[in-house]
């Protein structure tokens, strides 16, 4: 895709979903990496500075490298349910806010933002 067409968003990110399988002992693994489950897209990352930091882990104090990821809008994409593996790192969603960029109230939607922590 040209560098026109995808704006601001110049990060690749790959999006995985969880999937819950039989572990063989009647209990449930989560797996990541199935490739059915995983797609690849274009978005903006964002370092978040401390106080949004802070905001984001509920007032604990400790040091967690936290980002925003701007998207197209991805109505699928939950917390939980979801992850995004950038640069090769993996980023836990914390929260997703589907917005549309303008103050029309039947707007469609157009952008997905999310805000996670990267895992430890």
């Amino acid at each position: 895709m040209p560098l026109s067409a995808i704006g601001n968003f110049t990060e690749r990110v790959t999006l995985q979903q969880s999937v819950a399988t039989d572990d063989g002992s009647g209990g449930r693994v989560v797996d990541w990496a199935h490739p059915q489950h995983q797609t690849e897209t274009w978005a903006s990352v964002e370092p978040l500075s401390l106080n949004e930091r802070e905001k984001l882990n509920a007032m604990q104090i400790e040091a967690i490298a936290a980002y925003r990821v701007r998207m197209r809008y991805r109505p699928e994409v939950r917390p939980g349910l979801w992850r995004v593996i950038w640069r090769g790192r993996t980023l836990e969603i914390q929260t997703v806010q589907d917005t549309d960029g303008s103050l029309a109230m039947h707007s469609q939607k157009r952008r997905t933002v999310l805000e996670c922590t990267e895992a430890q």
